[in-house]
């Protein structure tokens, strides 16, 4: 190893060190990419397509690494003696003119694939296949050059030198690499934008390379494919991102137009059930029976808060995503003087409500209300359930409080507690409004606490579906 590198002098010492930590830097893209196919798999799962030329760029970093070992053998190797040098000049030749062709293969396949296949340009087509015929016949006359020195030879001290042929190989690959460029730059509308600039990348650095290298004879083309790998590979990681977030924004926004039609469902169906039942006539029964019991005074005003209750009920049902916070609090009051003839004085109802003028959900909070005292109240000892609302820091704060004193088996684990009616009530807050919904324990009792950013009334209106 010592003897060589004495042998080959500082200059082309200083290039294959050079080549070699290309080829470092090689391999970590190949190895990335490698790694980047494996994590496809997994991003299939969100976005079911895999990123964009992973499996393409994987192939090209292969040809460049061989590039770039190409160099370095003739470095390293050319003009000293020996069987070692002798097969390593003629292997690193031949691998040179493989991996170029490679490249450019890898680029017309780009071509070919995404755009001329995808947007169905059949010339483009054909003349993507002809471009590649060429290569192909390129390359078995590759195959016959260590016999018939068509594009290079190898002297008798083992140094390349180009043959007869080599313009034929260098003006093929220019014309190739001038015509993909002109087909990316007339086609730039059809393609996807990261597509465009991986190409043009690619085969700009490639044709600025061929044309240096042919009038000054200073071999660059392996040096530029490495500067175009790592654009290429910034490329692509930056394409990953910005796939991966549109792909979660897609399903954001799918996630929400399937609650929207599935709250559309819920209102139809509620709608469909208010007609069945007939509230009309059941609104009428309560209004006859109330106006029969009027010597009884606790159940005239039992018949009478529970027609409010239901008449309600059928209004909101029938017709409103939203309401104003006053209707839902006279829901509520409604539903708790029921309560309170059943719960006669252990029942206590703290009202501090600051603020009421905002919209929430049709029957939204009235169901914690209903689980605060359910949950919350014991009938042998009573308790006390408190409705607060009040401004803060941009947000609109409800609170529905209960003391703790009654049975609550399933309030030892937060989860549990959420049943199927509190997970609709914290979606449809979320859907409608772009509340949140929490339940937390708090000393001598449970909190359900809503949080609603304050918004202009054109926002309120376009968020109630109409």
């Amino acid at each position: 190893m010592k003897e060589m590198f004495s042998q080959i002098g500082p200059l082309q010492l200083a290039q294959v060190i050079v080549k070699f930590w290309n080829e470092c830097f090689i391999l970590f893209l190949l190895a990335s990419m490698l790694i980047g196919r494996q994590d496809d798999k997994r991003y299939q799962v969100v976005n079911s397509r895999a990123v964009l030329l992973t499996k393409e760029l994987t192939l090209y970093y292969l040809s460049v690494l061989i590039y770039n070992l190409s160099d370095i053998f003739y470095l390293a190797f050319s003009g000293r003696e020996g069987r070692i040098a002798h097969y390593h000049i003629r292997i690193g030749s031949f691998m040179y003119y493989a991996s170029s062709m490679g490249i450019t293969l890898f680029i017309l396949r780009v071509i070919r694939k995404y755009i001329a296949d995808k947007h169905g340009l059949k010339r483009l087509r054909r003349a993507m296949i002809a471009f590649q015929v060429m290569q192909y016949m390129l390359f078995a006359l590759l195959l016959s050059t260590p016999f018939t020195k068509i594009f290079y030879h190898i002297t008798s001290d083992n140094r390349y030198e180009r043959s007869w042929g080599f313009p034929i190989w260098h003006l093929t690959t220019v014309v190739t690499y001038a015509f993909i460029l002109c087909v990316t730059v007339l086609e730039w509308d059809r393609i996807y934008n990261f597509l465009g600039k991986a190409v043009i990348t690619a085969s700009g650095f490639q044709l600025i390379a061929l044309m240096i290298s042919y009038y000054t004879n200073n071999n660059l083309n392996s040096t530029m494919a490495s500067f175009s790998a790592l654009i290429l590979f910034t490329l692509h990681e930056q394409n990953k991102k910005d796939s991966f977030i549109r792909s979660i924004q897609e399903l954001e926004k799918t996630r929400i137009e399937l609650a929207e039609s599935k709250y559309q469902l819920e209102q139809s169906k509620n709608q469909l059930l208010i007609a069945q039942i007939q509230p009309h006539f059941i609104n009428n029964s309560l209004m006859t029976l109330c106006a029969r019991s009027r010597d009884y005074p606790e159940v005239y005003e039992g018949l009478k808060y529970f027609s409010m209750y239901l008449r309600s009920h059928f209004d909101i049902l029938g017709e409103a995503y939203t309401i104003t916070f006053e209707q839902e609090m006279d829901n509520i009051e409604a539903y708790l003087t029921l309560e309170r003839m059943n719960y006669k004085d252990k029942l206590q109802v703290d009202y501090n409500i600051e603020c009421d003028d905002f919209t929430v959900p049709a029957l939204s909070i009235q169901p914690l209300v209903e689980n605060a005292v359910r949950h919350g109240i014991s009938r042998e000892n009573g308790g006390t359930v408190g409705i607060s609302s009040f401004r803060k820091d941009g947000y609109i704060i409800i609170e529905v409080k209960d003391d703790g004193t009654g049975d609550r088996p399933y309030i030892e684990d937060t989860k549990e507690r959420r049943g199927v009616g509190l997970e609709n009530i914290i979606k449809r807050f979320d859907l409608v409004c772009g509340g949140r919904v929490e339940l937390m324990k708090v000393p001598y009792g449970t909190l359900a606490r809503i949080t609603i950013k304050e918004k202009s009334g054109d926002e309120e209106h376009d968020n109630a579906f109409g």
